[in-house]
């Protein structure tokens, strides 16, 4: 049986994925967002999340696309289907 590679939310094409050598862009640092970006990822190392917010995004599907997943997961049919709790 063949591995199945798994597939981003993130990049609807799995070619287009970010790699780990994309470098943080000086408007991060200029806006203060590398604070930001430092406390969502604090504890979360090992996943390496940073590139994926350094990685700028270039196709216009790629964002219709990850607006499409934040509509799914504002309802909670979305959040029962991702294991994550309701909050009360």
């Amino acid at each position: 049986m063949a591995a199945t590679r798994l597939q981003s939310f993130l990049f609807p094409d799995p070619g287009s994925a970010v790699g780990e050598t994309v470098e943080e862009s000086d408007y991060l640092v200029d806006l203060n967002l590398d604070h930001v970006l430092q406390s969502m990822t604090a504890g979360r190392e090992e996943y390496r999340l940073s590139p994926f917010f350094y990685a700028p995004v270039r196709e216009a599907a790629t964002v219709r696309d990850r607006h499409a997943v934040s509509r799914d997961l504002e309802r909670p049919e979305g959040l029962d289907a991702v294991g994550v709790p309701r909050s009360a």
